[in-house]
């Protein structure tokens, strides 16, 4: 009888043991595959800003692929503030657009709903359109999406 419940106990054991060790190798799993999730969401939204027609460039009503109007993002700006409709797109994201090249500006935060928290980076690089002086400059959108 001492034998078996002995046994019963070193099964017992070596099950908890088992199961600890395959449960943090889960949680291990499920953390990278959120993480990989997380990614996919930032790059989706922005690919979402880079192309969003309010702000692309447009000639003869003729949208212009990674071109984006300088005019135009200045503007949106007060828009996408004051509506919960790019919320639905953007979620927790901040999109600011630089122009690099030929000289260094910061053209502002186009989107900006900030939150506490992880962050993901990702930088495109877009075609940028005056339209006051009609010139083509190099810029590059950040985004950064908050989980």
């Amino acid at each position: 009888m001492a034998e078996t419940i002995a046994i019963l106990f070193v099964f017992f054991v070596l099950l908890a043991i088992g199961m600890v060790f395959f449960f943090n190798i889960k949680k291990v799993s499920i953390e990278q595959e959120s993480e990989v999730l997380y990614n996919k969401k930032a790059v989706e939204i922005a690919l979402k800003a880079n192309y969003l027609p309010e702000l692309g460039c447009r000639f003869d009503n003729i949208v212009r692929d990674n071109c984006l109007d300088t005019l135009r993002i200045k503007y949106a700006q007060e828009v996408m503030e004051d509506t919960d409709y790019y919320f639905d797109i953007f979620g927790f994201s901040k999109i600011s657009v630089f122009q690099i090249y030929p000289e260094f500006e910061d053209l502002g935060n186009v989107y900006n709903k900030e939150q506490s928290g992880s962050k993901f980076l990702t930088r495109l690089p877009t075609l940028l359109y005056d339209p006051i002086q009609d010139e083509y400059t190099l810029g590059v959108i950040n985004v950064e999406t908050f989980y």
